[in-house]
């Protein structure tokens, strides 16, 4: 079993607005999520669609805990990093590599706001997010399938 990577930070949560941290929440409890779940939806977006928002003001409890943070998470938020800067070496600077993070979630939290899609229920929401997560993953190599698939 691949052992669990962690981050080197002193952040506590992955952060956003107070006005992206609740279309978060909106979607995830739409969606029936969890709260690094519906975090990440909104990285996706926003990386997606090139929302990079670098000042904003932080609410005040972040989400999710970075203790609650998975492998997938990490390594998502690595190859946004590497994408983003085109550096391995800006893959040592985890404080970095949150902050990035952290940009993007606020595009794609202010995203889900100008779409209105919150607003037009669970089915066109999941149906509006799928479709625009799908556009995200053309192009990608399929994944190969390996020991840890066979579970």
């Amino acid at each position: 079993m691949p052992e669990d990577l962690q981050l080197k930070t002193k952040k506590v949560y992955l952060d956003t607005s107070e006005e992206s941290r609740d279309a978060i929440i909106r979607m995830r409890q739409v969606l029936n999520l969890k709260n690094r779940q519906a975090y990440f939806i909104a990285v996706a977006l926003g990386f997606k669609y090139g929302r990079r928002v670098e000042k904003f003001k932080k609410s005040s409890v972040g989400l999710p805990r970075i203790e609650n943070l998975r492998n997938q998470d990490i390594v998502m938020m690595s190859a946004i990093q590497l994408a983003t800067t085109g550096s391995p070496e800006s893959l040592l600077d985890h404080e970095a590599m949150c902050d990035l993070t952290e940009q993007f979630a606020e595009g794609g939290g202010l995203l889900l706001i100008s779409s209105g899609v919150l607003e037009q229920g669970p089915e066109a929401t999941k149906k509006w997010l799928t479709k625009e997560l799908k556009q995200a993953m053309d192009g990608l190599p399929e994944p190969k399938s390996g020991p840890e698939d066979e579970e």
